[in-house]
Order: structure tokens, then C-alpha cells, then sequence
């Protein structure tokens, strides 16, 4: 056979035993001196580095832009978590160890995970891996995580991802199976704003559940006195408002508000724009129910209230506060309406509904510039 000799020198042989080749390492043929190799080999050395095939690109990601993704805030919290390791303890609080002990929910299909599962093999949060929504595991780490931790930031981007999952009537139920909306709940009471208005928030995406409104209740009350004695337009305000807005979209829990009407009125005069709108809204849910008409028209409001319907006023706010006078019209009959006249002491809203400067505002709107205004105020009684 023929042979080709390196011009390199000749390398020791290999003793027996010893590593096999590798990487950077020369073949030689069986029988073959040092230093030599046999034409078949290189062929198949040339055949082998030739065919390789080319490197194929990843597809570019078709993930949406700009849209939410639980994979990313995860991937902060797994960061977040390896940087803080030693901060966090390694054990289940006594809240989630009763969690953790008792069995899942009868129908659905998830188990709790106890101690052992926390304590296990860390999961890659970093991977991309993770869909829109959490799994009921993912669901019961992120709870976990509250509880667990004293970081603003883990428990911010915590409730962040809670609240987003919220918004899945699916995970509205999950969450509140595990036990996630007492640990919610308890994070309105943080001193920081930026976390009460995160929680808030994850409550509010929460109520949407009727079920879920029966736990939330607890904390109605608590919510009024921060949206009336809370810096005025902040954050935290409106996703209290927004939360008392979810509650009382039903008249189940409606009661709970009638003591603090009267506040509401004066964040109403007082608030701006959105702060405006969104206790409309509020009070709009409370005037459709009959059981809170003497509530509302009892409620001590400043004159400055009729200012919203001058002409010139937003048409969002001017169409919510018609709406809200044909709603308490509506629920109060003339004959009720001359029947409690002397019941409503003066200052209260009854007797600004019914006052004679409320009329001419009302007579005003008649020709307003807008169809949609001059179309409410014609189904509005006349006084």
C-alpha cells in the first residue's frame, strides 16, 4: 500500500491505556508507522470535515411585541432570587406548610407542593420556556415567593405577574384554590405605595370571580379609608377605586360602602380628571341599585358638585354625572320623591338635585353642542 510521510517529526506511540484520540488529535491507520497515515484515512478525515453541514439560523421569535410575558418576570425573579439566596430562608412558613399538607381541591387536576418540592432542584426560570399563563405549580412558587421574601423589588415583580395571570378566569380560580388571595390581600398593608398599588391592582383582576369577591370583602373597607385618606389622584388611589368599582358591580357587597358616600362625593369634587371619571363610575353602580338611593341623596355633597354639569365639562364626565342623576330619578318616584322631601336635611345631595340652580344647569344642556348629551338629558324627569 502506498503511504504518505509526514514531514513533521515522528510522534511517540501511544502507550497502551492511554487516551484515545480526541479532539486535535491525528488518526493513523492499524499498522501504520509513526508519523505516517494511509491515504484511506485521509479521504475519510477530508469527507468528514467537507460534510458537515452548514449551521441552520434560529427563527426569529414570533412572540407579539410589546406583550406581557410571565417567562420575563420570572426570569428577573430567578436572577433575583440567585442574587438574594442567602437572604431567602429554605422552609415553608406555617401558612404554606398547611397549604402544603392539605390535598388539592377536588376536581382540579393539580396537586399541592409540600416542603420537599420547594427544597428540590432549583427550576431554570431563565429558560423562555413558559407560556402566557403559569401552571398551577408556577402559580404556587410565585406565592411562595411573597411569603417567603422581604425584597420590594421580588415582591413587586411578584404581584406584577400574579395580577397579569389574574386576568385569566382560568387562573382566578387556581389562585384562589391555593390560597393566593389572603397572601395578596396582606401586601395592601405594605408601606410601599409602588407594592399596595401592585396588589391592589392583583385584587382588582381578581374580584372579577364572584367567588373570588367573597374573600376580597374583608378588605373593602380597609380600601375606602386609603382612597379617602390617601395622597389625592395617586396610583394607589385609582386602583382602590378601580377595586371598589369591581365589588359593586353586583349589590351583594354594596352595603359596605354607604358609610363612606359622603367621602366619596368630596374625592369627586376634588380629584382630576381620572380621579373624576373613575368615582363616576363607582357611584354609577351604587345609583342602579334602589336599596342605596336614600343612601346617596342623604350623602352631604358640596355645591361645587353641580359645576360637572356645566357645558363646557369633559363629555365623559358630563355623561356620567347625567347618568347618574337619571339613575337616582329613576329609582325615586314623584310620589317618594314628595313623600321624603323634608327627610334629607339641607347641604345633602337631594336637595342639589332638586334645587333650582340644578334645573337651569339642566335647561342649559338642552342645547348643547353634542347629540349624545342633548339625548341624556332629554330622558332625564323634569324636577
Amino acid at each position: 500500500a502506498r503511504h504518505c510521510v509526514a514531514s513533521r517529526p515522528q510522534w511517540p506511540a501511544r502507550k497502551r491505556g492511554g487516551p484515545r484520540a480526541g479532539a486535535g488529535t491525528r488518526l493513523r491507520a492499524s499498522g501504520a508507522a509513526p508519523g505516517e497515515c494511509s491515504r484511506g484515512v485521509q479521504c475519510l478525515q477530508r469527507f468528514t470535515q467537507s460534510s458537515s453541514p452548514p449551521a441552520v439560523p434560529r427563527p426569529l421569535s414570533r412572540k407579539p411585541p410589546g406583550s406581557v410575558r410571565a417567562e420575563w418576570t420570572l426570569s428577573l425573579f430567578s436572577r433575583a432570587v440567585s442574587e438574594r439566596r442567602s437572604s431567602v430562608p429554605h422552609f415553608l412558613s406555617p401558612a404554606a406548610s398547611s397549604r402544603a399538607a392539605a390535598p388539592g381541591p377536588a376536581g382540579s387536576g393539580h396537586s399541592r407542593a409540600g416542603p420537599s418540592a420547594v427544597r428540590g432542584p432549583r427550576e431554570d426560570l431563565t429558560s423562555g420556556s413558559y407560556d402566557d399563563t403559569l401552571n398551577a405549580e408556577q402559580v404556587q412558587k410565585l406565592l411562595y415567593l411573597l411569603e417567603s421574601t422581604e425584597d420590594p423589588i421580588i415582591i413587586e415583580r411578584a404581584l406584577v405577574t400574579l395580577g397579569n395571570n389574574a386576568a385569566f378566569s382560568a387562573n382566578q380560580i387556581v389562585i384562589r384554590e391555593l390560597g393566593g388571595i389572603p397572601i395578596v390581600g396582606s401586601k395592601i398593608n405594605n408601606p410601599n405605595q409602588s407594592i399596595k398599588e401592585k396588589a391592589l391592582n392583583a385584587l382588582n383582576n381578581l374580584s372579577v370571580n364572584v367567588e373570588n369577591q367573597i374573600k376580597i370583602k374583608v378588605y373593602v373597607s380597609q380600601v375606602c379609608e386609603d382612597v379617602i385618606s390617601g395622597p389625592l389622584n395617586s396610583a394607589v388611589q385609582l386602583a382602590g377605586l378601580r377595586l371598589l368599582t369591581n365589588m359593586t358591580v353586583t349589590n351583594a357587597h354594596q352595603d359596605m360602602l354607604s358609610s363612606y358616600i359622603t367621602d366619596l362625593f368630596h374625592v369627586l369634587v376634588t380629584g382630576n380628571g381620572s380621579t373624576k371619571v373613575q368615582v363616576l363610575k363607582l357611584l354609577l353602580n351604587l345609583s342602579e341599585n334602589p336599596a342605596m338611593t336614600d343612601q346617596l341623596l342623604d350623602a352631604q355633597v358640596d355645591s361645587s358638585f353641580l359645576s360637572l354639569l356645566d357645558g363646557h365639562v369633559p363629555k365623559e364626565i358630563l355623561l356620567r354625572a347625567l347618568t347618574l342623576l337619571q339613575n337616582i330619578t329613576d329609582c325615586l318616584s314623584e310620589e317618594r320623591r314628595l313623600a321624603t322631601q323634608t327627610a334629607f336635611p339641607a347641604g345633602s345631595l337631594f336637595s342639589l338635585l332638586y334645587g333650582k340652580e340644578c334645573a337651569q344647569k339642566m335647561k342649559a344642556l338642552v342645547h348643547h353642542h353634542d347629540a349624545d348629551v342633548k339625548e341624556k338629558v332629554t330622558m332625564i324627569p323634569k324636577f
